[in-house]
């Protein structure tokens, strides 16, 4: 299920705790030339000096389905003429997992 979050720390606050391993695209500003999307785990959004308004910049996409979010921010990015990339370092973890996944 996709849940969004603009200006609702407390909405977003709820629905990361419940979800450790979500994943969040952030839907960044027109001039943008990506959204980033993140593993929940990943360092960059619980920056501390973001504390009390993580979603007061730009929306917040999320969902415990990577199929689902992907497909979101395709057409979020299709309606803004823009694409979604992997924060670097949530990348480098979803290539470790699916390498592990492949030599079972």
């Amino acid at each position: 299920m996709i849940h969004r979050f603009f200006k609702d720390d407390v909405g977003y606050e709820n629905w990361f705790a419940k979800n450790p391993e979500g994943l969040v695209l952030n839907v960044y500003e027109e001039n943008a030339t990506s959204d980033k999307m993140h593993l929940a785990s990943c360092f960059y959004l619980r920056s501390e000096c973001d504390e009390g308004r993580r979603t007061n910049s730009y929306e917040k996409v999320c969902s415990d389905n990577l199929e689902e979010l992907s497909d979101e921010a395709t057409k979020i990015g299709m309606k803004r003429n823009k694409v979604w990339a992997w924060c670097p370092y949530c990348k480098m973890k979803v290539d470790e997992k699916e390498a592990r996944f492949l030599a079972l």
